[in-house]
């Protein structure tokens, strides 16, 4: 009887763009609790010290360059300063805005700090006066621990640098979170883009400076405001991410 012979799966290599082989020379140092005894001598005069400040802005375009250090190609995909979404908010009752065609979009599987840097070179702010430069996405992966999480650390100086390596490659526009933002922003240039800020702050002896999006701007005092979609019945880890998203903020 003649058999046949399956072909040996092959088995992925990479994860998250980085070989397997490295997380097996990753040795966890330390782990923390909600409400650990491990948390108990944190001062407050970490959260009251942070005095978060806008430097700059831009906006970056929702399709990236697959390269993250293709310095020509991020600066096709650019404006600084930004064009910021202010806040209008929509007359009651309201529907969400239709769903757009062509609403997927596929981001590059490596983050790149060259936004950020570019915002910086604009706004005239030297990097090098800062202890940790970093986009806001790898200090609420930080500070919420509660999943697996790959950073790219390199010290240059005495300045470090953190680049997260994102989990996803796709954005659904039609997303009712990006539909509510939509219906409670106006923009002058329609820009087809996401408004980010450059923030410095201080944490504990360290100068932060990093860049994170805002969905809204409220004119007049140029306050930043987060938009959050009603969930019903929320987790605490939610509730807490939206906390620290929007405490890194101004």
């Amino acid at each position: 009887m003649a058999t046949s012979v399956q072909p040996r799966k092959k088995h992925k290599k990479t994860q998250n763009g980085l070989y397997k082989d490295l997380f097996t020379r990753l040795q966890l140092v330390n782990t923390f609790e909600d409400y650990s005894s491990q948390l108990n001598d944190v001062s407050s005069s970490l959260i009251d010290s942070y005095l978060p400040r806008v430097l700059g802005s831009c906006t970056l375009a929702w399709r990236l360059p697959k390269n993250p250090l293709d310095v020509k190609a991020y600066r096709d995909c650019i404006i600084s300063p930004g064009d910021p979404p202010y806040f209008n908010p929509p007359p009651l009752p309201s529907c969400l805005p239709s769903n757009s065609r062509n609403s997927r979009i596929v981001r590059p599987i490596h983050s790149s700090l060259l936004p950020l840097l570019m915002t910086a070179h604009q706004a005239g702010v030297d990097v090098q006066q800062y202890n940790v430069v970093s986009e806001r996405n790898s200090f609420r992966k930080l500070a919420m621990n509660n999943e697996d999480f790959v950073i790219t650390v390199v010290l240059f100086d005495s300045t470090l640098f953190l680049r997260r390596y994102a989990n996803y490659r796709a954005i659904n526009k039609n997303d009712p979170g990006y539909r509510f933002e939509e219906m409670c922003t106006t923009t002058m240039y329609n820009l087809e883009g996401d408004y980010h800020q450059l923030i410095e702050g201080q944490i504990g002896d360290l100068r932060i400076l990093m860049l994170g999006e805002t969905d809204a701007i409220r004119r007049g005092n140029g306050e930043s405001i987060e938009l959050k979609c009603h969930r019903p019945n929320p987790s605490k880890s939610l509730q807490h991410d939206w906390w620290s998203q929007a405490f890194l903020s101004e």
